[in-house]
């Protein structure tokens, strides 16, 4: 069941006219629930804020405060779901197009467009307010703090839109970072592991799952996250503007029409080529610095000296998109 009862909860997060029906957005703010905020909240802490809200419960304090944050990534989501079939009927005489015949028409195609950027956008930055407040309140949400979608926001070295951001400018989109998350969890396994060592590669894991990471591995990290960041950038490049669908794999360029303020086009190939070189060099020369470092401070990485990378020699692979100095 969903979040919101009455139009009055919704128009609290997000502007909408509270003549609108809110049986018309249920079932996207249904869907909102089950495709993005469960993976951050999990279930189990979904359920301990619903299931008295659904049967009328008063809520406490740390329940209601979780339910103003849950609430507001939902209903942004649920408007961009429901945007385009917003003025389009189904029935038994088939899909129909509403028109107005009073003062008002349908939305530009250009407005809706833009708008349903907008709710995209604001569903995705509150996601990471949610996420942000959980992790600041972990004590208090103690059923999110022991579930697998705790697990989940802590599995890499760089685990947040803010810690990209730190590295490589996305304009803190959250939208982006999870465009790009399995980019950089290839590279946690196949790149990361095999410079440090599986065994030390699994106690910095285990210190920022428990929030403890040791000063000499903050260090590494220092090195690590830069590296994983533009890699990671590198393999976008030429990977973020495809989508893949049960229709094939096609390229999603931007579009910009009617009153708009900044022209937008993709980047021309010589743009991206220098971007991907830029990057490549950048992640390699952290890579190289990681491994000087480690041989430099043996002595501080007994998990690393203990591994057959503190003596093995890396040299370039012309074919790889790596290359260990």
């Amino acid at each position: 069941m969903p979040l919101f009862k009455t139009i009055a909860e919704v128009a609290a997060v997000v502007p909408v006219m509270q003549s609108f029906d809110i049986e018309l957005v249920l079932p996207d703010i249904e869907r909102a629930e089950t495709r993005w905020l469960i993976d951050v909240v999990g279930q189990a802490q979904f359920d301990n804020i619903n299931t008295p809200y659904q049967a009328g419960t008063s809520l406490n304090t740390a329940q209601t405060n979780l339910l103003k944050k849950m609430r507001v990534p939902v209903a942004h989501l649920a408007y961009y779901l429901y945007a385009p079939k917003g003025n389009v009927n189904v029935g038994s005489s088939g899909i129909q197009q509403t028109h107005s015949e009073g003062s008002s028409k349908p939305a530009f195609q250009w407005a809706v467009d833009e708008m349903r950027k907008g709710y995209l956008d604001g569903g995705y930055d509150a996601l990471d307010v949610l996420a942000e407040f959980l992790e600041a309140n972990k004590a208090t949400y103690t059923i999110w703090a022991a579930s697998s979608a705790y697990a989940k926001s802590k599995e890499l070295f760089v685990n947040s839109t803010k810690e990209f951001n730190a590295e490589f400018a996305i304009n803190n989109s959250r939208m982006l970072f999870m465009a790009m998350r399995h980019i950089l969890k290839r590279h946690d396994n196949s790149t990361i592991k095999k410079v440090i060592g599986e065994n030390l590669f699994d106690e910095i894991k285990q210190q920022i799952y428990d929030d403890a990471v040791s000063d000499a591995n903050e260090i590494l990290l220092s090195y690590i996250r830069p590296a994983l960041v533009n890699l990671t950038v590198m393999d976008a490049i030429p990977e973020i503007g495809l989508k893949m669908d049960e229709f094939g794999i096609t390229v999603v360029s931007p579009q910009r029409t009617g009153s708009q303020s900044q022209s937008v086009s993709p980047a021309n190939s010589d743009q991206l080529n220098s971007l991907w070189k830029k990057v490549k060099q950048v992640g390699e020369d952290y890579l190289a610095g990681l491994k000087d470092y480690l041989q430099a401070n043996s002595g501080t990485y007994p998990l690393y000296t203990a591994t057959e990378n503190f003596t093995k020699t890396y040299k370039n692979n012309q074919d790889s998109g790596i290359a260990f100095l």
